[in-house]
């Protein structure tokens, strides 16, 4: 179709679009509470105590589109890109909280170096 000066009339196009976008969240933690207590063996009594603790977090967020994905906004898009990181077992968590301690195990024996001799 033409018009009067001999052009292309051009029609707009509409497309409906439709896309689902759905946030998933994992969280895992460890903690390990417990305390030292320094003492002397003659005569027998506790110098000091002091309580102790490690914690280790997993924390991801990752997005999946379900539909047209023409529908999401460039900032959907660019997080569709991170993938997902996977989620660590157990072990993983539990070995790196006991790192941690260690951590905290030196920082009070160090704090208290005068008790040791």
């Amino acid at each position: 179709m033409k018009d009067s000066a001999g052009n292309d009339i051009k029609i707009p196009k509409y497309k409906e679009l439709r896309c689902t976008f759905v946030e998933k969240v994992k969280d895992k933690s460890a903690v390990i509470e417990g305390e030292i207590e320094i003492s002397s063996s003659n005569p027998k009594r506790i110098l000091t105590r002091e309580p102790i603790a490690a914690q280790t977090q997993f924390h991801d967020i990752s997005y999946r589109a379900y539909g047209d994905i023409e529908a999401l906004d460039i900032e959907q898009r660019r997080l569709l890109n991170d993938g997902e990181v996977p989620f660590p077992d157990d072990y993983s968590i539990i070995q790196g909280t006991g790192q941690a301690l260690k951590n905290s195990i030196a920082e009070v024996i160090y704090n208290n170096r005068s008790f040791l001799k």
